[in-house]
C-alpha cells in the first residue's frame, strides 16, 4: 500500500469572505452615514456579518430569519463595510440596487432563475473632492452573458450615467441575452462597454414596452429590428424607445438619430414604422400619407426614409 498524507482541519472555517452556500455574496460600504439602499422582494433569508446599523436592517443582522414584508423600504448601515448575504432559490423574485456602494459580480446571478426584477446602477461618491463631484465608485462587476438563462426577467435594468470609461466593470455583448423572450422592460443606458447588434439581441423580445439604449457601441437598424419582432409573431405594436441619439451606431434606415429623439416612441405596423418624438419624425417609405399629414398638422418635422 501506498503512502497516504492526512491533513486535520478545524471544524468549521470564520471567514466572512467566504460565499454561503445558497447564498449571494455581497460587500456594501457606507463611507459617510449615508444609506446604502436595496431592495428586494419575497420571503428571503439575509443576513449581515458585523452590521451595528440602524432601520430595517438590524433586526436581520447576524440571523437567518426569514422577512416575509420587504417590499420596497430601505436598507441602512452605519459608517462601516459588511458582508451581506442574500438566499437565492425559487424565493428570489427581485433585487434592486439603487443607492450607495455594492461590490458583487453578476456571475453570482447565473443560476437565479427565478429572478423577474433585476436592477443596479452607478452612485455618488460622497468622499469626491469637490473638483469632481460626479465621480462615481462603482462594485458591480462581470460579463452580462452570466445573465443569458434568467429566462423569467421581466424587468432588467442598468445605468452607469457620468461613470468614466475605464471604471466600467460590467462588460459585453448583448446577444448573449437574445433568449430572455420575457422581458418588458430593458434598460442599458450609459454602458459604454456594451456591443452587439440590436437585431440580433432584441429581434425574439417580442413582450418589450420599453427599451433604453444609450451611449455604448450597440449597433443595427430599427427598421431591421421591427422586421424580425413581426417575424416572431408581433406584425403591430409600440414601446418607448428612448435615447438612441447617444448610441450612433443604432439608426433607422440607414440615417443616424438626431439628439432631438431624446424620448420618442417607436410604433409599427405590418408594413411601416416609425419613431415620433416631441417635434420630429422617422419613418419608413411606406408610411401612410394620412399618417405623414397627422404628424405634420401636429406640428411635426417628418423625415422618410428610403427603406420598407
Amino acid at each position: 500500500m501506498g503512502n497516504c498524507l492526512v491533513t486535520k482541519l478545524k471544524a468549521s472555517v470564520n471567514n466572512p469572505d467566504l460565499p454561503k452556500l445558497g447564498y449571494l455574496l455581497a460587500k456594501m460600504k457606507n463611507t459617510s452615514g449615508n444609506y446604502v439602499d436595496f431592495t428586494y422582494k419575497g420571503a428571503i433569508r439575509v443576513f449581515i456579518d458585523g452590521d451595528n446599523g440602524s432601520g430595517h436592517i438590524k433586526n436581520l443582522a447576524g440571523t437567518t430569519s426569514r422577512d416575509n414584508n420587504r417590499d420596497n423600504s430601505f436598507q441602512k448601515f452605519s459608517v462601516g463595510e459588511y458582508n451581506v448575504n442574500i438566499e437565492k432559490g425559487s424565493l428570489f423574485k427581485a433585487f434592486y440596487h439603487s443607492t450607495g456602494y455594492m461590490d458583487i459580480d453578476l456571475e453570482q446571478f447565473k443560476y437565479c432563475t427565478s429572478l423577474e426584477e433585476l436592477s443596479f446602477g452607478s452612485h455618488p461618491d460622497p468622499n469626491a473632492p469637490s473638483s469632481k463631484p460626479n465621480q462615481r465608485e462603482y462594485f458591480w462587476k462581470g460579463d452580462i452573458a452570466n445573465l443569458a438563462n434568467l429566462t423569467n426577467l421581466k424587468i432588467l435594468k442598468w445605468d452607469c450615467k457620468d461613470m468614466p470609461y475605464e471604471n466600467h466593470k460590467v462588460y459585453g455583448n448583448i446577444e448573449s441575452l437574445s433568449n430572455l423572450t420575457n422581458l418588458q422592460e430593458l434598460s442599458i443606458a450609459e454602458m459604454k462597454t456594451f456591443s452587439g447588434d440590436i437585431v440580433k439581441a432584441f429581434g425574439k423580445m417580442v413582450k418589450l414596452t420599453d427599451l433604453r439604449i444609450a451611449n455604448n457601441a450597440c449597433t443595427g437598424d430599427t427598421i431591421d429590428l421591427v422586421a424580425a419582432w413581426r417575424s416572431n409573431g408581433k406584425t403591430t405594436g409600440e414601446l418607448d424607445w428612448n435615447y438612441m441619439f447617444a448610441s450612433p451606431g443604432i439608426t433607422f434606415g440607414g440615417n443616424k438619430f438626431g439628439n432631438e429623439f431624446g424620448v420618442a416612441k417607436l410604433y409599427w405596423e405590418s408594413d411601416w414604422c416609425a419613431v415620433v418624438a416631441s417635434a420630429y419624425v422617422k419613418c419608413s417609405k411606406n408610411t401612410p400619407s394620412s399618417k405623414i399629414t397627422e404628424w405634420q398638422n401636429a406640428g411635426k418635422s417628418v423625415e422618410v426614409v428610403d427603406k420598407a
